[in-house]
């Protein structure tokens, strides 16, 4: 059987338009106050630099790991999410 730690590895790495960062132990995690729709809503420190968010309420916390990136998954943000994408790097379609 997968652990979750692979499956979210290669869920991260299929073609998808959400970016799937897996967080590692200590990684920096962002949650935007004012879009996000419940508390697990997180994005990795790429997608918010590159992110409307950065202008919003938020918060950053360091990550215990195992989470992933919510960037660009539209049931995660109630704002910057009506193309599918919550940064403004574009999609994340593998290449």
């Amino acid at each position: 059987q997968e652990s979750p730690f692979a499956f979210l590895g290669r869920l991260s790495a299929s073609s998808q338009r959400a970016c799937g960062h897996v967080f590692a132990l200590g990684d920096i995690a962002w949650n935007c106050r004012t879009c996000q729709k419940d508390n697990t809503c997180v994005l990795c420190a790429d997608c918010f630099e590159a992110s409307e968010h950065k202008n919003c309420r938020y918060r950053m916390s360091t990550s215990e790991g195992g989470g992933y990136c919510d960037c660009g998954d539209p049931e995660a943000f109630t704002r910057f999410s009506s193309s599918g994408v919550s940064c403004l790097h574009g999609s994340h379609q593998s290449a």
